[in-house]
């Protein structure tokens, strides 16, 4: 997902916590803690015309944009919504779209033909496709971003999919808590034509339009549902950035505390999720976490599972099929736009699935995967998780280079090996090559194994030179004031 998502710029007040540091001296080898300060930054969107594809603009006053600092709302617009959302955590549903497969259990990327349903779906996605492989060095891959307000009427069948997102992910705030006019769905679709060698690079969803006046602003619940089995896994980590987009963002992932016991494990414990196709599966996570879909980890997906690590000719042409929503309440990211009528009438109209409730609604746990070493109980004794090997993942932000390092099963770098999207040595309810439908896993990381932000070496000189550039412009503008109170007290 690159270029992925905006937020819609209504603007504000900020109180915000951080700001990067001043030092010049700067370790690339570890993160870096941030003091934290104030910024203001005012929206300079003004509302849309009344043109029926237009997207509502709120003026400037009526979404006030504040962060309080450790308040769960930090990076994102406050809304009285907030206590009702699911944030700061990864959820898994496998029946989100049910009948999208033959009765044989093929789906369109899988081992045999797709059902009618599905190739309708695949085919819209085709229609409105508005992302593509980010291209090497370039921040964020190009296309579109589509709204659907909550009080809009969908006009096509993709927009009928964004609403039942939505919706799911707001069934248990009160009508009364967001406005509709102003709370909705960014959403977009991806067909990568080469999921063996194609992946969306590491980074934030966010309103890219505020990111000018150093603002990052993120979504309130970022969404991934699956229409094929084939190419990389979605991953997705609990790093954040800070408020001020030129802000530090290196960073750890959280790992588990030394003397935590196995069985008191659990999801929340978990440094990253990683999530692997299946047709009809939708996974959701918090907005703010950074996530990527690499193309070191596509091992595990149907196709390069077999004992001479080749796919089938038909499995060659299966894309890497996706439906994307970003779920917003209380703001409109300012680049996004309606679905023009001219493509919506190109795309089919009846809903794909019936809302069947419960069913659709029906999470799975992702399971839990050990990495590092951890105490097993008394005396201090340890037990060694599953073989890991680094997973790195470069990607720009804020024009600086950075690198992303996680540790993730060996196993599911090794192309050709076994089906890893639903095995591993698991912690709880499954065990070494036993299948749990779904293909959802939490990664717990004990010690000597994690998951870290770095600057690169070019990223780390480029931010040693900003940093001299802000101290002398900061000592110039001292010197200036200085010489001008000067000439006022003459």
């Amino acid at each position: 997902m690159s270029h992925d998502e905006e937020e819609r710029s209504c603007a504000s007040e900020w109180t915000s916590d951080s700001s990067e540091s001043e030092s010049s001296d700067v370790d690339d080898d570890a993160p870096c803690d941030e003091e934290e300060e104030s910024a203001g930054s005012d929206d300079d969107s003004a509302s849309a015309s009344d043109g029926s594809d237009a997207v509502l603009r709120p003026p400037p006053d009526e979404t006030p944009f504040q962060h309080a600092p450790g308040a769960p709302h930090v990076g994102r617009v406050w809304s009285p919504a907030l206590p009702h959302l699911h944030l700061d955590t990864f959820r898994a549903f496998p029946d989100f779209l049910p009948g999208l497969l033959d009765a044989d259990g093929a789906g369109d990327g899988g081992c045999a033909t797709s059902s009618r349903l599905l190739t309708r779906v695949v085919r819209d996605c085709r229609v409105a496709k508005s992302v593509e492989a980010a291209a090497d060095g370039e921040q964020y891959s190009s296309g579109s971003t589509y709204w659907l307000a909550a009080s809009d009427a969908p006009r096509c069948a993709l927009e009928h999919l964004a609403r039942r997102v939505f919706q799911l992910h707001t069934r248990d705030v009160p009508v009364s808590a967001f406005d509709p006019k102003y709370s909705g769905a960014e959403w977009w679709t991806q067909v990568l034509d080469d999921p063996g060698e194609d992946e969306i690079g590491a980074h934030w969803d966010k309103d890219y339009g505020t990111e000018a006046a150093d603002v990052n602003v993120h979504p309130h619940v970022g969404t991934v549902t699956y229409l094929s089995d084939v190419g990389a896994p979605t991953v997705m980590l609990p790093l954040k950035t800070k408020p001020r987009y030129s802000a530090d963002v290196r960073g750890r992932a959280p790992r588990v505390p030394s003397g935590t016991r196995r069985e008191s494990l659990g999801k929340n414990d978990a440094g990253a999720f990683v999530s692997y196709p299946a047709v009809g599966k939708h996974v959701a996570f918090d907005g703010a976490w950074l996530h990527a879909a690499p193309s070191d980890l596509v091992a595990g997906s149907p196709g390069r599972n077999r004992d001479d690590g080749k796919e089938s000719a038909e499995e060659e042409k299966a894309p890497r099929v996706t439906f994307l929503v970003n779920v917003w309440l209380d703001y409109v990211p300012s680049t996004v736009v309606r679905l023009s009528r001219a493509i919506a009438e190109r795309m089919s109209t009846e809903p794909y699935v019936a809302n069947d409730g419960e069913k659709a609604a029906r999470e799975r746990p992702p399971e839990l995967i050990r990495l590092g070493a951890f105490e097993t109980g008394a005396g201090g004794a340890k037990s060694s998780g599953v073989e890991a090997e680094e997973l790195s993942l470069n990607f720009l932000h804020a024009e600086k280079r950075h690198k992303l390092k996680m540790d993730v099963p060996r196993a599911w770098m090794e192309r050709g090996g076994e089906d890893h999207r639903d095995s591993g040595a698991v912690e709880g309810r499954g065990r070494p090559g036993s299948t749990s439908p779904g293909g959802s896993f939490g990664l717990l990381y004990g010690e000597g194994r994690g998951a870290e932000i770095f600057y690169t070496p070019k990223g780390k000189r480029k931010a040693e030179r900003d940093a001299l550039r802000a101290k002398r412009r900061r000592k110039e503008e001292d010197e200036k004031e200085e010489d001008e109170e000067g000439n006022t007290a003459r």
